[in-house]
């Protein structure tokens, strides 16, 4: 089983912000239905800091090994609308990556990072909890599609494409 867990916030105030990235593209993904039975496409059902619990209880109930999990997230020294695949990354920071790691006692697993890029005059933690402009509103659904294209080539889902 793989499972592809995608980071952020529960609660309407946070859907659309730029930290709600990987549950935009997850929920993306489940609307696609491009994978076999043997994937699970979850979001996070508490708040980003927090992520590695919901994580955690997945993993347990499922019997996942840390090396069949793909975490999506935001990632604010990528610039917008680019993104990076890596295995086995400290969390730089991101806090939501690094209670995924706290909980796995790992870090061990795949990530979709999706670059946010950065503001000029808003700091880090207010930023992300912006919503998405207009422009960048308009090229999500191309960003999703990059993000698809790159994720069906992976050694991780290139096998279970439907």
């Amino acid at each position: 089983m793989i499972l592809i867990f995608g980071l952020g916030n529960q609660g309407k105030e946070y859907q659309k912000t730029r930290h709600n990235f990987g549950h935009i593209l997850v929920e993306k993904l489940i609307e696609k239905d491009l994978f076999t039975n043997d994937v699970l496409l979850k979001i996070n059902d508490g708040f980003m800091n927090e992520s590695g619990v919901s994580l955690n209880k997945l993993v347990s109930y499922y019997k996942i090994e840390p090396k069949n999990i793909l975490i999506i997230h935001d990632d604010l020294d990528i610039e917008f609308s680019e993104m990076k695949l890596d295995f086995n990354r400290s969390s730089a920071g991101h806090k939501g990556v690094q209670s995924v790691i706290d909980n796995l006692v790992t870090q061990e697993f795949y990530r979709l990072r999706l670059g946010i890029g950065k503001s000029e005059t808003l700091p880090g933690e207010k930023y992300v909890l912006e919503k998405f402009n207009q422009v960048e509103e308009s090229e999500i659904d191309n960003i999703i599609d990059k993000a698809v294209d790159l994720l069906v080539k992976s050694d991780l889902l290139k096998d279970k494409i439907k």
